[in-house]
């Protein structure tokens, strides 16, 4: 990793918890991670490197420790993972230079492992990282969608029922008009039909008239041919 110098004032915040490790976070930064869990500081010769797992700026500083001194007067308190370099200890007391050198390179061998074994554990937490982000991505877009469906379907639902009002208020006022001229139709029909009835009303009249008229005129006519008759007998 490069070396990295933090400014101070730009929002960073340092928690020595570990010997030459420290935790940085920034609680300016957008990242939820970088705000709340952040990353690792290690000092190694007066330089600031960064790491993004604890456990890799913890054995930097501890195998820096090691060299720094050879191995051989490295102590179990200077270190920060002292269970890392067990064997460089037990050589130690063999007093070999030899045993040393090999528990050295033990050690930064098993370093090395607990690295890739920490690296591919966060390779795994990325791509689950991911793999949420992307499921929460197209849950999001599902949704966005189902409510664009649904507003549509709300607006195509109020525009039918406005055009239905106005198509059933434009019946309604031809209906009316309707009844309003069948209603006139009906009236004109109706007087005519009164006026009818009363002419043929009159027309019978009329005739009843002239036949109790012709029926009064032969009864009087008869009347008087038989009158004349009996005088013609006497």
């Amino acid at each position: 990793m490069g070396s990295r110098h933090l400014g101070r004032g730009s929002g960073k915040r340092h928690s020595l918890c570990w010997m030459g490790v420290k935790n940085v976070t920034d609680r300016t930064s957008c990242d939820m991670w970088a705000r709340h869990v952040g990353w690792y500081v290690a000092t190694i010769d007066d330089v600031e490197h960064t790491f993004s797992l604890l456990s890799d700026a913890l054995r930097a500083y501890d195998a820096a420790i090691v060299r720094s001194n050879g191995g051989s007067s490295t102590n179990a308190s200077s270190l920060n993972l002292p269970e890392d370099w067990s064997r460089l200890f037990e050589h130690q007391k063999s007093n070999s230079k030899t045993a040393i050198k090999e528990g050295i390179k033990e050690g930064i061998t098993k370093a090395q492992k607990w690295h890739t074994a920490e690296l591919d554990h966060l390779k795994h937490h990325l791509q689950r990282k991911h793999d949420d982000a992307k499921d929460l991505a197209v849950t999001e877009a599902t949704a966005k969608e189902r409510r664009h469906v649904r507003e549509m379907q709300h607006k195509l639902k109020k525009e039918l029922k406005a055009q239905h009002d106005k198509e059933h208020k434009k019946l309604k006022k031809q209906s009316q008009e309707e009844m309003e001229q069948l209603k006139l139709e009906f009236q004109d029909e109706k007087e005519r039909l009164q006026e009818e009835q009363k002419e043929a009303a009159e027309q019978a009249r009329e005739i009843i008239d002239n036949c109790l008229a012709a029926e009064k005129a032969a009864h009087e006519a008869r009347t008087i041919s038989k009158r004349q008759r009996n005088r013609g007998r006497k």
